[in-house]
């Protein structure tokens, strides 16, 4: 995520969600977590999160915060399956919030649902 304003980010986080449908705070979310994903990479030399990783953390995080309710609180998300984050995770793109890895160039959100993230989300 580029060093924005926290107000320029929410500002974003708001339209994202006015566009797509998705609540803020889901945007917020993923848009965090791709961040901190990127951050902790196993490969220092980089700062992309995979998209497995990216599904793991989501599913990490959610459990945690709500134990034994996990389609409860993805539903509650706005999340009915992977195919939303994948969404998200495009509109983030798009708008420029976070940045593609250069290898997922002509990917789309529906393949990005296809190929990853069928585990749990």
């Amino acid at each position: 995520m580029d060093p924005t304003s926290a107000n320029q980010r929410e500002t974003a986080f708001h339209l994202l969600a006015a566009e797509t449908g998705y609540p803020k705070e889901t945007i917020a979310w993923i848009a965090g977590a791709v961040c901190i994903g990127s951050h902790d990479s196993p490969d220092s030399a980089t700062t992309h999160v995979s998209t497995p990783a990216l599904c793991a953390m989501l599913v990490s995080d959610i459990n945690s915060l709500h134990p034994g309710n996990l389609e409860g609180a993805l539903r509650g998300s706005g999340i009915a399956s992977s195919r939303d984050v994948g969404r998200i995770v495009f509109a983030l793109v798009g708008k420029e919030i976070v940045r593609p890895d250069v290898a997922q160039a002509g990917r789309t959100a529906e393949r990005f649902a296809v190929l990853h993230c069928r585990d749990g989300v």
